[in-house]
C-alpha cells in the first residue's frame, strides 16, 4: 500500500513539473542576421571620372583643376570626379567609374612610368574590353626624339605603338588639322586651328584612329571591345577651343551615337543632320560617322541610326545589326516613301517590320501644310503616349512612309488620322496606320520611322524660313528618340545557383549568376547576399565583386529551410536584382531526443520522465528490500 502511494505521488509531481515552465533560459534558433543595406552612391544622369594625379601638377592653376575646368564649361558639369594618388590602388578603383582620365603626368619618371604601365596593362585593358574609357593627356616635356611622359605610360600599358614624340612648333606656334571628320572626337572642331609649342605631335605606328594632325598624330582613337582608348597631345594648362572640344567629345563617349554611311547614305552629321548632331552633343552623347560597317565598331557603340542608305545591306551585315540590337544595342532605323524604303526593309524585317513599298506616300485631305497634301501634320490623337513623345505637340512629316506590318510587341508612337482624311498617294485609304512606332527587342530597343527629310538640317521644304529639322516639335521628337534609345538603364542580372530546391549541409559550395547591361555599361561590381528567412532579413556574403561566381563555405551556419540569395549588379548609377526562385536548404537540422508535446517545453518534459524513472526506481528497489 505504500509503495503504491509513493508511487502515485511521484508520478503526480512528474505530471506538475510537465505542466510547469522552467525558469531557466532557453536558448533560440532566432537569426541575427543584419537586415541593413547599403544601395551604391547614387550619380548624376552623367559619367563618373577616376582621375590619376599622383605626378600630375596638382596645384590651384594646374593641370588637374584645369582639365576639371576644361570638362565643366565644355561638356557640362554633369558627372563626378574622384582623385586617385596611388597607382597601386587603381584596380579597385576603376571598379566605381566609368572613365579613367589621366593628365600629364609631368613629374613622373620614364622608369617610373614604364614600371605603372606594365603593371596597369591588364587592368585597363580588361576594364575598355568591358565598356571602359581611357583618356590621356600629354604636353611636350622631354628632349625632342623622345617619348612623352604619358605617351611612355600608354605604351607601356599596351595601348599604342610610338617612335617619337616631337613638339611640332618648335618656340612658336604649330598648325594642326582635324584629319578625320567621322570620327567622334573631332564633332565640333574646326577643321585646322594653331597652337602653341607644347602641342605633341606623335609618329604612331599601329592601326588606331588619327584624328588630329600636326606632320604626326596629335589626337588619336581606339575602340577596344565595348570601350575607348583616347589620346591627346595636349596637356590643357592653357585654353585652346578645339582641344577643349575634343575632351569634352571624349567625355561624351560614355553615350555613343553613330551614324551609318557605309551603305552611300544620303545624309551625313555634318551637313543634313548637322542641328541633330549640335543638339546630341549638347545633350552629352558623343556622335559618329560610321565609314566601314564592321562589328567592333559596334560593339562600342550604343545606337546606330541607318538613314537613307543607298545600298543594300548583305546578310552578314543584316546578322551583325540584329546581333547588335539583341546583345543590347539600340537602332533608330528611317525609311521614307517607295523607293527609298527598298535598302531599310529588308533591315525592318529582321524584326517583323515592313514599309510599304509601291511607289505610295502618305497624304492627308485637311492636316497638311503649304497647299502640299504629301507634307503632313500629326498632332493631338496621332500622338500616343509615350517618352518619345513627351513635349512634341506637333510634328511634320514630308514624303512619308508608314509601316505596313509589325510584331505584335511592337508599340505604336504616331499614327496616321482615324477620321478617314488620311489615304496613299494611289488614292487608297491609310486610317490608324503607324508612322513611327518602337520594339523592345531581347536586350535592346527598336524605332522605326518613316521620313528622313523631318530631321533634315539643311532642306525648308515648306518654304517657311525654318530648316524640316526646326519645323514644330521635329527636334524634340528626334532628340527624344535617342534619348529613349540611350536612355540609362539597369544591369539585369540572373541568379543561376543556388536558385531553389537544393540541400546545402556542411562545406564550399557555388554561387553562381549571369547579367548583362541593357546599354552595354561596364559593370562595375556585384554584391552577394543571403537570407535565412525566405527574404525578411539580408546579410551580405561579399561585394565589389567582378566575376559571376563566387565560393560560399555554410559550415557551420544555423539550419534554414527558408535560404534565399540575393544578386545585386550595378553600373554607377543603377542596379540590377535578382533573388534565388525558390527557397534552399542550408545547415544541419538539430533532431531532438523526444518528440516535442505541443504547448510544453522540451527540457520540462525532460525532466518529468527525469522524475518518473526515478520513483520507478525507487519503488522496486524498496519492494526488494521487503523481500
Amino acid at each position: 500500500m505504500k509503495i503504491s502511494k509513493i508511487l502515485c505521488f511521484v508520478l503526480l509531481a512528474s505530471f506538475f513539473v510537465l505542466l510547469t515552465p522552467l525558469g531557466f533560459p532557453v536558448t533560440a534558433s532566432e537569426s541575427t542576421l543584419s537586415t541593413a543595406f547599403a544601395p551604391p552612391v547614387p550619380s548624376p544622369d552623367g559619367p563618373s571620372i577616376l582621375a590619376y594625379i599622383e605626378f600630375a601638377d596638382n596645384n590651384g592653376s594646374g593641370e588637374v583643376f584645369r582639365t576639371r575646368d576644361v570638362i565643366t564649361n565644355t561638356y557640362g558639369p554633369d558627372f563626378t570626379w574622384t582623385n586617385l594618388s596611388d597607382w597601386n590602388n587603381l584596380e579597385e578603383a576603376l571598379k566605381v567609374h566609368d572613365i579613367f582620365l589621366i593628365p600629364e603626368q609631368e613629374w613622373g619618371t620614364m622608369t617610373t612610368m614604364d614600371t605603372i604601365g606594365a603593371a596597369w596593362d591588364p587592368i585597363l585593358h580588361d576594364y575598355v574590353e568591358r565598356g571602359g574609357i581611357v583618356i590621356s593627356c600629354d604636353g611636350y616635356s622631354a628632349p625632342s626624339g623622345a617619348i612623352g611622359v604619358n605617351g611612355r605610360l600608354m605604351m607601356s600599358a599596351g595601348f599604342i605603338s610610338f617612335i617619337a614624340a616631337y613638339d611640332p612648333g618648335g618656340p612658336g606656334w604649330v598648325t594642326v588639322n582635324k584629319i578625320h571628320t567621322s570620327d567622334a572626337l573631332g564633332q565640333g572642331a574646326a577643321a585646322s586651328w594653331t597652337e602653341e609649342s607644347m602641342t605633341v605631335s606623335y609618329d604612331e605606328t599601329t592601326s588606331i584612329t588619327k584624328v588630329v594632325s600636326a606632320g604626326d598624330y596629335v589626337v588619336m582613337h581606339d575602340m577596344i571591345g565595348k570601350g575607348h582608348f583616347v589620346m591627346i597631345g595636349y596637356d590643357y594648362f592653357t585654353v585652346e577651343p578645339n582641344f577643349e572640344t575634343i575632351l569634352a567629345n571624349a567625355i561624351r563617349l560614355h553615350r555613343h551615337v553613330v551614324f551609318d554611311d557605309s551603305h552611300s547614305n544620303g545624309y551625313e552629321i555634318d551637313m543634313e543632320f548637322w542641328g541633330w548632331r549640335e543638339d546630341l552633343r549638347a545633350a552629352g552623347f558623343a556622335v559618329s560617322q560610321m565609314d566601314t560597317f564592321t562589328s567592333d565598331y559596334l560593339n562600342a557603340s550604343d545606337v546606330l541610326v541607318i538613314s537613307y542608305p543607298n545600298d543594300v545591306y548583305t546578310g552578314g551585315e543584316l546578322t551583325i545589326i540584329e546581333d547588335f540590337v539583341s546583345q543590347g544595342g539600340s537602332l533608330l532605323l528611317i525609311g521614307d516613301y517607295s523607293s527609298y524604303a527598298f535598302e531599310v526593309d529588308p533591315i525592318a524585317e529582321q524584326f517583323g517590320f515592313n514599309f510599304e513599298l509601291n511607289l505610295v506616300s502618305l497624304n492627308d485631305t485637311d492636316d497638311y501644310i503649304a497647299a502640299t497634301p504629301y507634307w503632313v501634320a500629326y498632332e493631338d490623337s496621332n500622338l500616343i503616349t509615350h517618352p518619345i513623345t513627351q513635349g512634341v505637340t506637333r510634328v511634320e512629316f514630308y514624303l512619308s512612309n508608314a509601316i505596313v506590318r509589325k510584331p505584335a510587341e511592337a508599340v505604336d508612337v504616331i499614327i496616321t488620322d482615324i477620321d478617314g482624311t488620311s489615304y496613299w498617294s494611289n488614292n487608297t485609304a491609310a486610317p490608324e496606320i503607324p508612322v513611327f512606332a518602337t520594339l523592345e527587342y531581347q536586350r535592346g530597343r527598336i524605332v522605326i520611322g518613316t521620313d528622313f527629310n523631318a530631321f533634315d538640317s539643311s532642306s525648308d521644304a515648306d518654304g517657311d524660313m525654318d530648316m524640316n529639322y526646326y519645323d514644330s516639335d521635329n527636334d524634340i521628337l528626334a532628340m527624344n528618340t535617342i534619348k529613349w534609345l540611350g536612355e540609362n538603364r539597369a544591369p539585369v542580372v540572373t541568379v543561376l545557383s543556388p536558385n531553389g530546391g537544393e540541400t546545402y549541409t556542411t562545406g564550399v559550395e557555388t554561387i553562381s549568376w549571369s547579367a548583362y547591361d541593357p546599354n552595354n555599361d561596364l559593370i562595375h561590381s556585384y554584391t552577394v547576399s543571403y537570407s535565412p528567412d525566405n527574404g525578411s532579413s539580408w546579410s551580405t556574403i561579399a561585394s565589389g565583386l567582378t566575376d559571376t561566381s563566387i565560393s560560399w563555405n555554410v559550415t557551420g551556419l544555423l539550419f534554414s529551410p527558408l535560404s534565399l540569395i540575393r544578386v545585386q549588379a550595378m553600373d554607377y548609377g543603377m542596379t540590377g536584382v535578382d533573388i534565388s526562385d525558390g527557397v534552399f536548404a542550408v545547415g544541419i537540422p538539430e533532431i531532438p531526443p523526444f518528440p516535442p508535446i505541443p504547448g510544453f517545453p522540451l527540457e520540462a518534459i525532460a525532466l518529468g520522465l527525469l522524475l518518473s524513472l526515478g520513483a520507478i526506481f525507487l519503488v522496486r528497489r524498496r519492494r526488494n528490500n521487503q523481500k
